[in-house]
């Protein structure tokens, strides 16, 4: 009786670490699935972005008229469309859309063409715009290093120092930002909450906000606010604790 039992718990046991297998299996393939598909997507909205445009590699200011045909590129496939995102040194060149103030979390699982994806496309969300004193974009922290995952990076003091700037490429200008913060902050946290620092109505606001960011950042990049920056800020889930966000600060390089 006893070797009978043992049996059956071995065949369970057995079955279970089988049926485990085979879940691994088939979430790994979905997951290979839905990267191929979503790099499908890019690498066509990449073509459209970049092929109107000679020599769009090169680290240069735009023409105006360079800026207008890859902004209207973008707009006859999405428009949301507001703005192109890239981060030499990493995986961060994307489109960003304009999300919904009704339904801002829309673009979390819709890639730039508004079909249903689980790595999503970067957005701002209204009434954020562009323009503002401080451009907010959200992204998924992708473990394979898609979308914003590649700014957990900006962890490294050695790295961060070496790579610390961001550009933003809009309808009518090409603009430079220099790193000056990286800091993890909990989502509900009501000290510093990004979301309300997007417009600066003085130069307080302004200083407060940079100064704010600086004085949290975990790598001390030695910069101090002036009150006359203008910010952007990359915000993605962080996984030390369970509301975590990761946020990159850089300030705006004036011409």
């Amino acid at each position: 009786m006893k070797n009978r039992m043992s049996d059956v718990i071995v065949w369970f046991i057995t079955a279970l670490i089988v049926a485990f297998g085979a879940y691994c299996v088939i979430c790994v393939a979905q997951q290979n699935e839905e990267r191929k598909a979503n790099e499908s997507v890019l690498e066509e909205v990449r073509e459209s972005f970049y092929t109107p445009v000679e020599n769009n590699n090169e680290e240069v200011d735009l023409p105006e008229e360079d800026l207008h045909t890859r902004y209207n590129a973008m707009k006859d496939i999405n428009s949301d469309y507001v703005a192109w995102i890239r981060i030499p040194g990493t995986n961060v060149d994307y489109p960003v859309v304009m999300a919904d103030e009704s339904n801002p979390y829309w673009y979390l699982k819709h890639n730039f063409k508004g079909e249903y994806d689980v790595y999503g496309t970067p957005y701002v969300i209204e009434p954020n715009t562009v323009n503002d004193d401080n451009v907010i974009i959200y992204a998924h922290n992708m473990r394979d290093g898609s979308m914003f995952g590649s700014l957990k990076k900006y962890r490294d003091e050695e790295w961060s120092m070496q790579n610390r700037l961001i550009e933003l490429i809009t309808d009518n200008n090409h603009l430079y930002y220099e790193v000056i913060a990286v800091l993890t902050q909990d989502a509900y946290d009501p000290d510093i909450v990004w979301s309300d620092h997007t417009v600066f109505r003085t130069q307080g606001q302004s200083f407060y906000y940079g100064y704010e960011c600086c004085s949290r950042s975990i790598i001390d990049f030695g910069y101090e606010p002036t009150g006359d920056d203008k910010y952007i800020t990359l915000v993605t889930c962080e996984y030390s604790t369970s509301n975590g966000r990761l946020l990159v600060v850089g300030r705006q390089l004036k011409e």
